[in-house]
C-alpha cells in the first residue's frame, strides 16, 4: 500500500464550494430557496464553517424574502438603490409579494440614511442580506430556533455542491 500524502488527504477532506457569483443566483421563490442562496453566498464570500453558514442562512431566510419584496416595491422610486439591485429584484415586481407597508416604510428610511451600506456590498444578494435586519431584527438572535425544513434544504444543497465539485475534479 502506498504511503498517504498528507496534502492530498487535506485537500480531499476540505469542503470546496462553487466560485459562482451570487449575481448569477436566480431570485429564490420560497424561504428554502432564500436559505440556500444565502448559505452559498456566505460560504463563497466569507471564511465560514458550514454549520455557521447554515444557521445564519436559516435565521435570515424569511427576512431576506420580505426585504427583497420591500426593495422591489421601492425600486422604481428610490434613487439610493444601486442599479444591480434594482435589476435583481425586478422580477419580484411582476409577482404578488404581499409586504406590510410598515416594512416598506422602514426600508425606505433605511435606504435614505444608509446609502453607504448598500455601496459596501459586492452583490445584490449581499445588499438584500444587509437590509434583512431592518425587516426582522430577531435574525441576529443565535438562540432562535431554526426551521428544520430550511436546515434540511441547506444540508441537501451542501451535499449537491460537494458531489458537483467532486465530479468536476475527477
Amino acid at each position: 500500500m502506498p504511503p498517504l500524502d498528507p496534502l492530498a488527504l487535506c485537500v480531499a477532506q476540505a469542503p470546496v464550494y462553487s466560485e459562482t457569483s451570487d449575481a448569477t443566483i436566480q431570485m429564490p421563490s420560497d424561504a428554502a430557496g432564500w436559505a440556500v442562496a444565502e448559505m452559498k453566498r456566505l460560504l463563497t464570500s466569507r471564511r465560514m464553517r458550514e454549520r455557521d453558514a447554515v444557521q445564519a442562512a436559516c435565521r435570515r431566510a424569511s427576512a431576506m424574502k420580505m426585504a427583497a419584496g420591500a426593495l422591489a416595491s421601492l425600486a422604481s422610486s428610490s434613487d439610493g438603490m444601486p442599479a444591480s439591485l434594482v435589476k435583481y429584484v425586478a422580477e419580484l415586481t411582476t409577482t404578488d409579494v404581499p409586504i406590510d407597508s410598515g416594512i416598506i416604510s422602514r426600508c425606505r428610511k433605511w435606504l435614505a440614511t444608509n446609502k453607504d451600506e448598500m455601496m459596501k456590498c459586492k452583490t445584490p444578494l449581499a445588499m438584500i442580506a444587509s437590509a434583512a435586519p431592518i425587516v426582522d431584527a430577531s435574525i441576529n438572535n443565535k438562540a432562535k430556533a431554526l426551521d428544520p425544513t430550511l436546515t434540511d434544504a441547506c444540508h441537501a444543497a451542501l451535499q449537491l455542491m460537494k458531489v458537483a465539485k467532486a465530479t468536476a475534479v475527477a
